[in-house]
């Protein structure tokens, strides 16, 4: 398998499993969480602890990804990227958190909000 998964009551953790995170892999990425979101649509963390390199091309799927899982009014949130996978231009497209807690701290934080706007009457 490409991709652990971990679901928790309110989200799901995908890890990619392999150390480059080419344009092919993000695609499938795309087209699991796309068939998950389908199914069950949830907040996703997406912790990519154990990739050292991302190419552009992928960069550009996974900011495709976070738009169209934020679209749906859920949270994506990227973690624990290490030094150098990425241009630090493209890191600042994602929503993105330095650990697993602050990821997962933000999710709660942003389905608040969503719940918040919603009483208020504001579209999400």
């Amino acid at each position: 398998m490409k991709f652990k998964i971990d679901t928790k009551e309110k989200l799901s953790v995908l890890t990619p499993e392999e150390p480059v995170l080419s344009a092919n892999l993000a695609v499938e990425l795309g087209e699991m969480l796309h068939s998950r979101q389908s199914a069950t649509p949830e907040d996703i963390i997406i912790d990519l602890c154990k990739v050292s390199e991302i190419s552009p091309e992928a960069t550009g799927i996974l900011i495709a990804i976070q738009d169209e899982i934020c679209g749906q009014g859920h949270s994506c949130i990227f973690t624990r990227l290490q030094q150098g996978a990425m241009e630090a231009d493209q890191k600042k497209k994602l929503n993105y958190a330095p650990t697993l807690t602050e990821a997962v701290d933000l999710v709660i934080m942003e389905a608040l909000e969503r719940e918040l706007m919603a009483e208020d009457g504001e579209p999400e």
